[in-house]
C-alpha cells in the first residue's frame, strides 16, 4: 500500500539485518528475519510461515513485528505485546536506558488479529509489536515518502536491534504468558 503502511516496516526489516549481520559475533542465537505477504487478507503470510516454519516453531524465542513505524513525529512508539512474556518489561526498561525513546507499552496485543505477530501468538510465542500510531494516510495513495519521519524511524530501529541483541544473549528463551488484549500501560 504505501510509505508508511508498510514500507517503513520493510526498510526497517532490511536496516535491522543489515546491523545484525555486520555485529554477528554480538548474537547467541540464530536470528530469523522474515518479510510476510497479505496481512490485511487474513494473515495469509505469516500464518502460513507459523503452520510450516523453517526450523521447529516450538524453538521460536520471540517475534517482533514492526508495522507501520515510519511516524513516530516526536509521540511515543506504541510496544504491543509486552505481557506475552513476563521478562519483556524487565528488557524494554533495560534497553530504555540507552535511547530516548517514548514508550507506550501495551501489555496486551493491540488487536492481535490484526497483525503478523497474531500468527504467532498463536502458537504460543512471546511477541513484541512496534507501531508509531493511526494516520489520515492509512490505506491511502497519499501515504507517501515525504510524510515518513526517518530520524524517528531510526530510533524505533536502533531500539528493536539492541532488543534483539539482548534477547539473543539470555540463557533461557522468554517464558510465554497468555494475555489480555486491551491492557495498556506507560
Amino acid at each position: 500500500r504505501g510509505a508508511d503502511d508498510n514500507a517503513s516496516g520493510t526498510a526497517g526489516l532490511l536496516e535491522v539485518a543489515q546491523k545484525l549481520s555486520a555485529r554477528k559475533s554480538r548474537l547467541k542465537r540464530s536470528i530469523i528475519l522474515l518479510g510476510f505477504d497479505a496481512e490485511e487478507k487474513g494473515l495469509l503470510g505469516s500464518k502460513y510461515y507459523a503452520e510450516n516454519p523453517v526450523r521447529d516453531i516450538n524453538n521460536s524465542v520471540m517475534m517482533i513485528n514492526m508495522d507501520m513505524i515510519g511516524r513516530l513525529n516526536d509521540k511515543p512508539v506504541t510496544l504491543g505485546g509486552v505481557g506475552s512474556s513476563g521478562i519483556f518489561e524487565k528488557m524494554i526498561a533495560s534497553a530504555r536506558k540507552n535511547h530516548t525513546l517514548k514508550i507506550e507499552k501495551n501489555m496486551g496485543g493491540m488487536g492481535f488479529g490484526r497483525s503478523d505477530h497474531a500468527s504467532f501468538y498463536r502458537e504460543n510465542i512471546p511477541v513484541l509489536f512496534f507501531f508509531t500510531g493511526a494516520h489520515e494516510d492509512y490505506h491511502k495513495s497519499t501515504d507517501d515518502w515525504d510524510k515518513i519521519d526517518y530520524k524517528g524511524e531510526k530510533e524505533v530501529l536502533d531500539f528493536v536491534y539492541d532488543l534483539i541483541v539482548d534477547v539473543s544473549q539470555l540463557e533461557e528463551k522468554p517464558a510465554f504468558t497468555e494475555i489480555e488484549t486491551n491492557t495498556t500501560n506507560g
